[in-house]
């Protein structure tokens, strides 16, 4: 493998890992910005409606300002219809917005810190068997014994945090 391509493929790697990693900073933020809404509003339920309600607002006016990503919005029906998409595929806001609804009414309770350990155990777990079920994008993955560690050690984590 030449130099270039060895760079290409770190290229690949480091830039989407770079990209997780701030995304998980920005959750532990959006995390305690939730939590203290709930605790002001007095309901996490409500805070969440705010929440991903303004959320909602902000990728309204996206879509309306982008043709590209109005286009390609229009295009989901179409699909789904198609057999290109799975209608469950396009379920993922559904499970945002539960993600949200148990944020804000969780992080009160155990605080951020607690909240997001708890979050990537459970991530990692069922990772292994969405992977080995093949319904991420990549298709089906094998579960390594690298990747079965991994996931013990988020959910000896948990432990950890929550003693």
């Amino acid at each position: 493998m030449t130099q270039s391509s060895v760079g290409s493929v770190l290229g690949h790697r480091v830039v989407p890992l770079v990209a997780s990693v701030i995304a998980g900073v920005l959750t532990a933020v959006q995390a305690r910005i939730n939590g203290q809404l709930a605790v002001e509003v007095g309901n996490g339920l409500e805070a969440a409606v705010y929440s991903f309600g303004s959320g909602l607002v902000v990728m309204t006016v996206i879509v309306l300002a982008v043709p590209s990503i109005r286009a390609g919005v229009g295009r989901v029906p179409q699909a789904i219809r198609a057999g290109e998409l799975k209608w469950w595929q396009a379920l993922g806001g559904v499970l945002g917005g539960f993600f949200v609804g148990v944020q804000t009414a969780v992080v009160p309770l155990l605080g951020v810190a607690v909240f997001t350990v708890a979050i990537v155990a459970g991530q990692s777990t069922n990772s292994l068997v969405v992977d080995r079920i093949g319904l991420g994008p990549a298709g089906v993955q094998r579960i390594t014994p690298t990747r079965i560690v991994s996931a013990a050690l988020a959910v000896a984590a948990v432990t950890v945090a929550v003693s």
